[in-house]
């Protein structure tokens, strides 16, 4: 997982205590999602980081952060037929987390679903 997972479980655990609920409000416009190919801006200045995304940047955030709809391309290779689309989409997929539900999806389309993970490209 990313830096954090940590805070994320604490925030969410003292937010549901005040009774706010959820961390984001339902008509927030922006997201939080982990880049696993960015360049990080603070030390140890590695590879990965968090970067915020509008809808047009990045539909799968906001439409489908579970990645219930996504299965074929998130979901376990071993129940699902994972194996063809990675054949058909392998180097133009990209691994991505979404706060603040803190779901992973290993090769999330980017044309497709969040062209906002191409913004850095494979290698930062």
């Amino acid at each position: 997982p990313p830096p954090g997972a940590g805070q994320v479980n604490a925030i969410r655990e003292s937010a549901a205590g005040a009774g706010s609920g959820s961390l984001v409000p339902a008509k927030s416009n922006t997201r939080w999602i982990w880049d696993d190919n960015c360049k990080n801006d603070r030390p140890p200045f590695e590879l990965g980081r968090w970067i915020q995304v509008r809808y047009d940047d990045c539909i799968i955030a906001f439409e489908d952060p579970d990645f219930d709809f996504h299965e074929n391309f998130c979901g376990n290779p071993n129940v699902n037929p994972t194996h063809t689309y990675l054949d058909w989409y392998g180097p133009k997929t990209e691994a991505m987390w979404i706060y603040p539900e803190y779901t992973y999806c290993g090769h999330v389309p980017v044309c497709l679903a969040c062209p906002a993970l191409g913004r850095c490209g494979p290698r930062g």
